[in-house]
């Protein structure tokens, strides 16, 4: 991951962490690709970012982590 779209992942992040609903969702969703997905932490973290936010219709993000 190039380090400016690390930064816009870790905003991001910061962002739906406010929102309790979002933030467990986001614990979920990350803790699911990090075990059944065989992700990395941080790699299940970020993907579970732009998941989490792209299933809100008001912050669409619109990129995937590979």
């Amino acid at each position: 991951v190039s380090q400016s779209r690390y930064s816009q992942i870790k905003a991001l992040r910061m962002e739906l962490l406010r929102d309790k609903d979002l933030r467990e969702h986001w614990e979920e969703r990350a803790a699911i690709l990090e075990h059944d997905g065989g992700l990395s932490k941080s790699e299940a973290e970020e993907q579970a970012t732009v998941e989490v936010l792209n299933a809100r219709p008001s912050s669409r993000c619109y990129f995937r982590i590979v």
